[in-house]
């Protein structure tokens, strides 16, 4: 028999229980609705895309325009993420793409071609997306100083979760006064993964003028661009419920790289702005470079870069970047200023990029005008 006390702290611990997987299964579908991965703003359930905190490094999900905008002939770029490591069962993200230009001898106009893959993974149900997409970009040269470019992307997607490690209220045992694995879920009308189209476009502006040397180091490069990302707004169904629609997503992004006179060091500032639904997202900072040794022959030589942006609302990113003749290896971290701080202690994302740039025939990176 039962005492009072104790059935009272029984019957208040039930309702605390169903309260939790009531609010597990609100977020489940906020999740199915939106097309949520990384970056979930707690605070008011909104939905962003992946991406990166190095998003200057991430140039094929950032705009399918910047397709095969580099200084060189190929590129392989490579990104990976864990994000709230502090929390159990952190968001992992992984990213590759292989870029190309073709016809870049042409003083006109040259093509870019690309293939870019991503997978997602995150929290106790590992809701998850993995997408290969194709992209293709036209580059026109306006004068010796400016490149208008606009591209296209074509995705196909797959989102999935797995229920194995969820818990429902119908799972509640009172004999047991608390979860059992052995009871059903009760959860019908739900699919663990499902498949989509997905199609974006996009433009960029580039500029460059002067020389990247120690002699006289005037260069300056500049580049902006605006995207528009799930063309198609394409269903998301992990519910049979109303049909829900990923959000069209509004890219806009610059960046520079400004040579300081007869030194080593430039200045790289940079910035990216996104509206997908009621989200937006706004983050703006700068980098200071400085070349430890000169290339030849097509060879960019070394440099190192230190920088800091800041995510509004969000988090300051402290960010590094070595390069080595082909070779470019950056490292960033987050560190939240936002509520969540008060559950990851402001631990945030470690992040980690690995680009290559290769250069064959008569194209000499070093004369190049691209950021």
């Amino acid at each position: 028999m039962i005492d009072k006390p104790q059935k009272s702290l029984r019957i208040l611990w039930f309702y605390i229980y169903k309260i939790k997987q009531m609010k597990l299964r609100i977020t489940l579908t906020l999740l199915a609705l939106t097309g949520i991965t990384l970056n979930w703003r707690i605070e008011n359930c909104s939905a962003q895309d992946i991406h990166f905190s190095q998003f200057y490094n991430s140039p094929l999900i950032l705009n399918p325009a910047l397709t095969g905008v580099f200084n060189g002939n190929i590129r392989v770029q490579t990104n990976y993420r864990s994000q709230w490591a502090s929390i159990q069962n952190p968001y992992k993200t992984l990213a590759a793409a292989f870029d190309m230009g073709l016809l870049k001898n042409n003083k006109t106009a040259f093509l870019g071609l690309g293939v870019s893959v991503f997978n997602d993974k995150a929290g106790d149900s590992k809701m998850g997306l993995t997408q290969a997409a194709l992209s293709l970009s036209g580059n026109v040269s306006m004068d010796k100083n400016n490149i208008l470019s606009a591209g296209l992307q074509g995705c196909f997607s797959q989102r999935s979760l797995s229920y194995t490690d969820l818990r429902w209220d119908n799972q509640y045992d009172a004999s047991l006064g608390g979860y059992s694995s052995g009871k059903a879920s009760g959860e019908t009308g739900s699919s663990e993964k499902f498949s989509y189209a997905d199609f974006s476009a996009g433009i960029n502006w580039n500029y460059g003028s002067g020389e990247l040397n120690s002699k006289s180091n005037d260069a300056i490069r500049i580049n902006a661009g605006a995207a528009l990302y799930h063309l198609n707004q394409p269903k998301q169904l992990f519910y049979d419920i109303t049909n829900e629609k990923l959000y069209s997503k509004m890219v806009f992004h610059g960046g520079a790289l400004i040579g300081i006179k007869h030194t080593e060091i430039s200045l790289v500032p940079a910035f990216l702005l996104f509206k997908q639904g009621n989200t937006q997202e706004l983050t703006v900072g700068t980098a200071v470079k400085y070349r430890l040794s000169g290339g030849s022959k097509g060879s960019t030589g070394s440099a190192i870069s230190l920088g800091g942006y800041y995510r509004m609302g969000d988090a300051i990113i402290i960010t590094t970047q070595i390069e080595v003749s082909d070779f470019s290896l950056g490292l960033s971290y987050d560190i939240n200023t936002s509520s969540l701080k008060n559950a990851t202690g402001g631990k945030g994302g470690l992040e980690l990029s690995l680009k290559y740039i290769g250069s064959f025939g008569k194209s000499n990176k070093s004369k190049s005008r691209f950021l």
